[in-house]
């Protein structure tokens, strides 16, 4: 008796597999749900939100494979009772075109639409918080994507290879965009990430080579390796986030870089041989040496929220044409713009209070003196004759008038406090010089090589 009743128990939770209109069915008896499973599919395929066989049964799931190399699929439309798509559920499907994914699906498995090449568009519902990896993978006819509110995760390569993409907007839910997930999109033009998104892996859009422009949001705290590489028409970038990685380097096509205001830390080579790098714009409080050696760069563009420019900031950067200074900047740190020989225009404000030495030591293209409120900072190697340092002045810095061999006299005004180092190396037609009163200190190697010097007169 207990072995038919076991037998019984068996038979009343087996899964049943049945044909009804065209579509098999995995049938559950104990819970009255119905999978879609494995068939031989061809043209299009409605699929009910339930089928009667004895009784009635709720069709809840598409399973693993259920569509897999059905290439006569042309459409599949997906009732609303359905919850779950299987993992390469339409994989291969290539003659699909049109799909319909009802909002009561909560996940779309890895690999479900794998290389549907003939699908162009999907719409995602709000009710999937995951896309998985390989969702979509070579689903090379895909030319647009609506990702919804809702989604959290954009698993690893999802859109990889789906070379006709050309925009993909990604919602502020999003928190991680995993590796290669839209990888080899070749048609991709522009990305915006939101600052909701914190994790970026890695080649997540290597060789994504129409993309032009991207912007990366202030949420952003980690891009993995190689995130951009091959994005050989991207031109424009725009960055957000506090720390800026070598996400760039060696990218020859970028021509504008927008560094946004909560930048705080840039990786030494973040922009190493970025040559096609012309146009900077910096509004970040605090400008580091991160561009030392661009000889690339012509336009300098500083924001009003910029408050220090550190030593050697741009240092050897040839290409530079003009710089203003806005006046939120107190403090210029040494050998700032040395060698900048492009340069020829050069505003700093009253507010700047503090410029190292030689912040424009051998800017040969500059031909007016440069000084601040109360600093002297610079006299064209060029300039010949005599010249009266400007009343006001009370520290003629490092490297001031060095060089400047035909300098024939200077009038040190009562006011300077400090000469600094090598402030008038190699002017070696000066004769004279008389320091006034008011100096208290003369630096290292100031009047060094002034071969010409015949008398100074140095105060109490």
């Amino acid at each position: 008796m207990a072995v038919l009743l076991a037998l019984f128990s068996l038979c009343a939770n087996a899964y049943v597999y049945v044909e009804i209109d065209g579509i098999n069915y995995e049938l559950d008896d104990e819970n009255l749900t119905a999978t879609v499973v494995a068939g031989k599919y061809s043209g299009t395929i409605d699929i009910p939100e339930s089928v009667e066989y004895g009784k009635v049964y709720a069709v809840t799931g598409i399973s693993s494979y259920a569509f897999a190399d059905c290439s006569g699929l042309t459409s599949v439309t997906i009732p609303s009772s359905v919850t779950s798509i299987g993992s390469s559920a339409f994989q291969d499907c290539s003659g699909l075109t049109s799909v319909t994914i009802p909002n009561s699906v909560t996940s779309i498995s890895s690999y479900a639409f794998y290389s549907c090449s003939g699908l162009t568009s999907v719409t995602i519902p709000n009710s999937v918080t995951t896309i998985s990896e390989g969702a979509f993978y070579c689903c090379s006819g895909l030319t647009s994507v609506t990702i919804p509110e809702g989604v959290t995760e954009i698993g690893y390569r999802p859109f990889q290879n789906c070379s006709s993409l050309t925009s993909v907007t990604i919602p502020s839910s999003v928190t991680s965009i995993g590796g290669d997930a839209f990888r080899d999109c070749s048609s991709l033009t522009s990305v915006t990430i939101p600052s909701s998104v914190t994790s970026i892996g890695d080649d997540a859009f290597r060789d994504c080579s129409s993309l032009t422009s991207v912007t990366i949001s202030e949420g952003v705290t980690s891009i993995g390796y190689d995130v951009f590489e091959g994005c050989s028409s991207l031109t424009s970038v725009t960055i957000l986030c506090p720390q800026v990685g070598e996400w760039f380097s060696g990218n020859t096509s970028i021509k504008e870089l927008i560094l946004g205001d909560k930048v705080t830390e840039i990786s030494y080579y973040a922009f190493r041989d970025c040559s096609g790098l012309t146009s900077v714009t910096i509004l970040c409080p605090y400008v580091g040496d991160w561009f030392v050696g661009n000889t690339y760069i012509n336009e300098l563009i500083l924001g009003d929220k910029v408050t220090s420019i550190s030593s050697y900031a741009f240092q050897n950067c040839t290409g530079l044409t003009s710089v203003t200074i806005p006046n939120s900047v107190t403090s210029i740190g040494e050998y700032a713009f040395r060698n900048c020989t492009g340069l020829t225009s050069v505003t700093i404000p009253n507010s700047v209070t503090s410029i190292g030495g030689g912040a424009f030591s051998g800017c040969s293209g500059l031909t007016e003196p440069i000084y601040s409120s109360n600093i002297f900072v610079y006299m064209p190697s060029s300039y010949e004759g005599s010249y009266a340092i400007p009343e006001g002045i009370t520290t003629i810095g490092a490297d001031a008038f060095q060089g400047c061999r035909g300098l024939t006299s200077v009038t040190i005004p009562e006011g300077v406090t400090e000469i600094g180092y090598r402030s008038f190396e190699y002017c070696s037609s000066l004769t004279s010089v008389t320091i006034p009163n008011s100096v208290t200190s003369i630096g290292e190697y100031a009047f060094a090589q002034c071969t010409g010097l015949t008398s100074v007169t140095i105060p109490n």
